[in-house]
């Protein structure tokens, strides 16, 4: 009688599998799920079958394109019965997973059967049902940590967890969890980051890059391994936006270094990301080969984190990012000159400009005229003892810079020991209150919160004793890149005219110091710190009313 009531309806057989019913051997697989409900409708001589499979979607929320279309199915009437291998296919939820099968299925008389869990509707409540289902729950649960617990093993040991690989990189055949420069891409990474050192801003840099028609990133991992579900017409593969040449310039991973973990889901049901502070990243220094240097990504940083003016005039702001206020460190604000007055413009501490008088800094200024005659003189000046003493300069560099590490390395070492010495100080505190919290001198609930407290801090201690190491290392270790510096400037050859080009390939930053008085003249301090070898002499001495450059003495 009750089979006879549903001839004229589907039987809906639905599949499902994801990562978090654990690696399953392939008798869980789709194929073979489908294989067994067909069978077991046949057998029972169920008409009208359907498929409805969600393969790779997770049982711990229902928002699965199949089991969807099947629910709007059941709610107009077409479906007669469900057939699953087991509750589990059905979902992980046991809240959500009893209300289909209690209240929903029945509502809408529809037949509901898990042949493996020997549970068919048509013979009334199974009152192992719920339970079944709170097991199933807590087995995603239990897959869930389990594999959070080996990304986060895998990431310590410097493997690559974060799925598809960056852009400019590919999986090393021979180490998959490894990644390895992509011949086709890393050329192109490589001339975005060197675009941006150049001063072209990331808006600039996406529009050279799709002139020259070169596939943006989602195109091209769509072209070569299929993994990007959208799917592009050809008039928009090469529509490079600002976001990704940003995140590109943004991202360590291009130096060498691994960070993972930075994000996590809300929980095992709710699979919303939420972002990770960064002191509980998963941090591997020189974790593979770099396709762009240290130097060169610092230089990138700093040109991202410079906004580029609206003002159509901006061209003439060929320092763009490189002026400081050398007195309280802020950005110099670029101002044009407009007539009746001369000049191009200037710079003024941009701190003193938004905050006024009293701000604890002053307005003082410099002229682009003023900084073009300056860095012509010292830059031709350098260019020329290069070429007659190159081996001089390359000691005089070099020999700057030994006091300036030195002052360094015995920072981080005393700050190292600190550190240590706390590490120390905490272990035995932690010890001290597992010893009272069993004697019974405090409450486990005031144990659990002092302890939350100091294992917080012992843990930011280990990152800090980690970088403080590195920094000891690398300050004994590298010495300035004098060679590459002066490849960089016998490139320009004598230079007669400065450009953005020319600045932002040579110089890091110049710091513009407050006016003072120097007999009956009115002078102001500049520092010049170039590329890879940072400010080479004395401040150059700028006479504030004149446009004549002296050195100090």
């Amino acid at each position: 009688m009750y089979q006879q009531l549903h001839d004229n309806r589907i039987t809906a057989l639905y599949c499902r599998l994801s990562r978090d019913d654990g690696f399953y051997e392939d008798s869980c697989s789709i194929v073979s799920q489908k294989s067994l409900l067909e069978k077991y409708a046949g057998d029972q001589g169920f008409g009208n079958c359907q498929f409805f499979v969600d393969d790779g979607y997770t049982g711990t929320n229902y928002d699965r394109p199949d089991f969807q279309r099947l629910i709007r199915l059941v709610e107009s009437g077409d479906v007669g019965i469900i057939i699953v291998k087991d509750l589990s296919r059905l979902g992980r939820e046991y809240l959500q997973t009893g209300y289909y099968t209690e209240v929903a299925f029945p509502s809408h008389d529809v037949r509901f059967i898990a042949i493996n869990d020997g549970i068919d509707s048509a013979n009334g409540e199974n009152e192992f049902a719920p339970f079944k289902n709170i097991i199933n729950e807590w087995y995603a649960r239990d897959i869930s940590r389990k594999i959070k617990t080996i990304r986060r093993i895998s990431a310590e040991h410097g493997e690559y967890v974060n799925g598809r690989p960056p852009y400019g990189y590919i999986k090393d055949p021979e180490q998959h969890n490894h990644l390895m420069p992509d011949p086709n891409n890393a050329p192109v990474v490589k001339r975005i980051f060197d675009m941006c050192v150049s001063g072209k801003g990331c808006t600039e840099i996406a529009r050279t890059l799709k002139t020259e028609e070169i596939p943006r990133p989602s195109s091209y991992h769509l072209d070569k391994d299929g993994i990007n579900k959208s799917d592009p017409d050809d008039e928009e593969r090469f529509e490079w936006c600002q976001r990704s040449v940003r995140d590109i310039l943004m991202n360590p991973v291009y130096i060498g270094h691994l960070f993972s973990l930075r994000e996590t889901k809300r929980s095992f049901k709710d699979k919303r990301p939420v972002k990770i502070p960064e002191e509980q990243w998963v941090k591997c220094y020189n974790n593979h080969e770099a396709i762009v240097t240290e130097e060169v990504f610092r230089i990138a940083q700093s040109r991202v984190a410079v906004r580029k003016p609206r003002n159509p005039a901006s061209s003439r702001n060929i320092y763009r990012g490189l002026i400081f206020c050398a007195d309280c460190g802020s950005r110099m604000h670029f101002i044009i000159r407009r007539p009746p007055h001369k000049g191009i413009g200037y710079y003024v501490c941009g701190f003193a400009k938004r905050k006024g008088v009293g701000c604890g800094c002053s307005q003082h200024y410099i002229t682009i005229e003023q900084i073009e005659e300056l860095l012509l003189k010292d830059i031709n000046r350098i260019l020329t003892w290069i070429t007659e003493d190159k081996d001089g300069f390359e000691k005089y560099v070099e020999s700057l810079s030994a006091a300036e590490k030195e002052k360094t390395r015995n920072d981080s070492r005393a700050e190292l020991d600190e550190a240590i010495k706390r590490i120390y100080e905490l272990n035995i505190i932690i010890k001290r209150l597992y010893e009272d919290r069993a004697l019974g001198v405090i409450s486990t609930d005031r144990y659990k919160i002092l302890v939350s407290d100091y294992e917080a801090e012992s843990t930011a201690l280990d990152e800090k004793v980690r970088n403080l190491k590195e920094n000891i290392v690398k300050n004994s270790s590298k010495r300035k890149d004098t060679e590459s510096f002066i490849n960089l400037i016998s490139s320009c050859g004598e230079i007669t005219e400065m450009d953005a080009d020319i600045a932002h390939n040579l110089i890091d930053k110049i710091l513009v110091h407050e006016k003072e008085s120097e007999g009956n003249r009115v002078i102001m301090r500049v520092e010049v710190h170039y590329r890879f070898i940072g400010c080479i002499d004395k401040a150059l001495m700028i006479p504030k009313t004149k446009g004549r450059i002296k050195r100090a003495v």
